[in-house]
Formats: structure tokens, sequence, C-alpha cells
């Protein structure tokens, strides 16, 4: 079983568990959460986009993206988060970032255009659901939020798949449910 005590290192430091939580009083509204669960994919490929088009060459020959650097430090912070998680997280993030790289070697007015509506779009879709929310964050949650983000959406695609028991989250996907309906 996978433990969940590790921590988010933020102003204060939480364990995974009340940072999701923390993320999940912030976002009740059905709206919102629908809203983020399209927005944040999408700002995601627009930085994987963007940072597809920077590169380090080694003699000319190996050409790594700076698209799949960020991916890798991403996925190895999130599988120190939790290694389940973090790992389904990885990999839906690496098929991301294999498919922005389509955009290696230089960017092309279709991949331009593409990283600014997908841009675009995902904020305007956070804005309008935090207009739902009626709720504002505190401006230090923002950079803990970014990284909490992702996984707050892996965990409810997985729920939704019916899939996140199986791979022992039962205890996150509790920490996360939205409160009871009156």
């Amino acid at each position: 079983m996978t433990t969940t005590k590790t921590t988010v290192r933020s102003k204060t430091s939480l364990t995974l568990i009340e940072a999701l939580q923390r993320y999940a009083q912030e976002h009740r509204h059905p709206i919102n959460r629908l809203l983020h669960h399209i927005g944040i994919p999408l700002i995601i490929v627009g930085f994987l986009i963007f940072l597809s088009f920077i590169n380090i060459s080694f003699a000319n020959r190996w050409h790594v993206s700076f698209a799949w650097l960020g991916a890798v430090v991403a996925a190895i912070v999130y599988v120190r988060l939790h290694t389940w998680l973090g790992s389904i997280t990885a990999f839906l993030l690496f098929i991301l970032t294999a498919l922005c790289s389509l955009a290696y070697p230089a960017p092309t007015e279709l991949s331009g255009w593409l990283l600014l509506a997908c841009l675009v779009v995902g904020v305007l879709c956070l804005s309008v659901g935090h207009w739902f929310e009626k709720s504002k964050s505190q401006p230090w949650n923002q950079v803990q939020q970014t990284w909490i983000a992702p996984l707050f959406s892996v965990i409810c695609l997985l729920q939704a798949m019916r899939v996140a028991h199986f791979v022992g989250l039962d205890t996150l996907c509790a920490a996360i449910a939205p409160p009871p309906q009156a």
C-alpha cells in the first residue's frame, strides 16, 4: 500500500491528503470542477507546446525539448508525492508531451494557434469556474494548487472510470469527496 504522508512544500507543510482536501474545499461547485477538469489539461498542453519549441542539441545529433525535461521533473515530483497516483499522472503527462512534441523542430502557424487557443480557453475555463464558485483562494496557494490540480483531476478521472480503488486510491478519493447535498 502506498503512503500518503509525503508533504507538499508551500508556505506551510501539508500532507498530500491535506493539500487535496484544501483544493477540494476551494473547488466545490460542480460546474467549477468540470471547467477545471477541462481547463487544467488545456493549460498543460499549451505550456508543453511552448516548451517543445525550446530544445537542447547535443552534437547536432540528439535533441531534447524543454517539454520533456519539464515532464520528467513533474513526473519525479508526482511519484514522490504518491507512487500510484504519481505514476498514472506521469504516464498521462508523457502521452501529452509526446503529442505536443510534434511541434518540433520549429513553431508552425498551426502549432502557434493551437498554443494560443489552449492557453486562452484553459484560462477562460478556470476564470468562469471560479466565478461560479464565488470564492477566491489565497495567492500563496496558487503555486501549490498548480501542482495539486492535475492530481485532483486524475483522481476524479479514475473515480469516473471506477478504477480508483484498484490502485489503492480509496483514502485519497474519500479525502476529496464532495460534501453531501442538503
